[in-house]
C-alpha cells in the first residue's frame, strides 16, 4: 500500500485495506514498530494514516508506558516544521504530564 497522502476518497475512516487502530511500540532508538504487522513505520506513513482518519496508540518499548501524544507531536513537528532537528523533536518527549494525559496546561475551561 502506498502512503502518499491519498485516502482513496475515504477521509472519514482508515485507509482502504487496513485494520482500524494501529498499535505501535517505540524503541529506545525512536523507531516505531507496528506490533501487529511486525514492521517499522515511518512518521510520514503514520502522518498519512492520521490524515485519512486512522487512529493509533503508541507505547514505549522498554517501559510499556503510553507515548501516543509524544508520537503525535513528532508527526505534527515533522509536518509543520520539516527542517526541525532531531534534537528539537526529542525535546518534545518531555511534555508536562497534563499534556501527555490530554489536558492542555494553562486552560481553565
Amino acid at each position: 500500500m502506498s502512503h502518499n497522502g491519498d485516502c482513496g476518497g475515504n477521509v472519514s475512516g482508515p485507509p482502504p485495506g487496513t485494520a482500524g487502530e494501529r498499535l505501535l511500540v517505540r524503541g529506545e532508538d525512536g523507531l516505531l514498530m507496528d506490533s501487529l504487522a511486525c514492521r517499522t513505520v515511518s512518521l510520514a506513513e503514520l502522518a498519512d494514516d492520521v490524515r485519512c482518519g486512522r487512529r493509533f496508540r503508541a507505547r514505549e518499548g522498554a517501559s510499556g508506558s503510553e507515548c501516543t501524544y509524544q508520537v503525535l507531536v513528532q508527526i505534527l513537528l515533522a509536518t509543520l516544521a520539516p527542517g526541525a532537528t532531531a534534537g528539537a523533536l526529542s525535546a518534545m518527549t518531555g511534555l508536562p504530564s497534563a499534556v501527555r494525559e490530554g489536558f492542555p496546561t494553562g486552560r481553565t475551561t
